[in-house]
């Protein structure tokens, strides 16, 4: 599996209410997460032939619309339950990060970070023409994934305090 990507320099501040929460744990050395998103990080891991290192799920709580799809039609009120993760590929320096809509049946490579390049990220043409009601921008995208990387927020809980 290959991602195409276009690279997008940051332009403006956008702002953007969401909650990035660490799906993983450490205990006795093992690391567990929920089923679904961790089998789901395991099988993009596994098409991108890069070991997956962190993983964690960014919620949109005032705007619940981001990366959902109405189910039916535009009139109803339910919204799809898609899952908007972030994997943490590679260690130290090198780590880059992979933002990607798990809609259970499928998933879309939404963005991908590097660190090193801050305000910069690259966005797939894929993710670009979903029908989602509402896709997030490349600046909100930046901020989301530079607080993840600030914080270590994909980091397995009970692993921060030991490094």
């Amino acid at each position: 599996m290959s991602i195409e990507t276009k690279e997008v320099k940051k332009v403006e501040k956008d702002v953007l209410n969401y909650c990035a929460s660490p799906l993983l744990k450490t205990e006795n050395g093992v690391v567990s997460g929920p089923m679904s998103p961790v089998l789901f990080a395991k099988d993009v891991a596994k098409e991108l032939g890069s070991g997956m290192r962190g993983l964690c799920r960014v919620s949109f709580n005032e705007d619940p619309t981001v990366n959902q799809v109405y189910e039916g039609d535009r009139n109803s009120r339910y919204l799809t339950g898609h899952d908007t993760l972030v994997l943490a590929f590679g260690m130290g320096e090198n780590r880059t990060y992979g933002m990607f809509v798990d809609e259970g049946v499928q998933g879309v490579p939404a963005f991908l970070f590097d660190p090193c390049l801050p305000d910069t990220i690259d966005c797939t043409p894929t993710y670009s023409g979903q029908r989602y009601e509402r896709h997030l921008t490349l600046n909100e995208a930046i901020q989301i994934m530079s607080e993840i990387h600030k914080n270590r927020l994909c980091d397995p809980v009970g692993e921060k305090e030991n490094s």
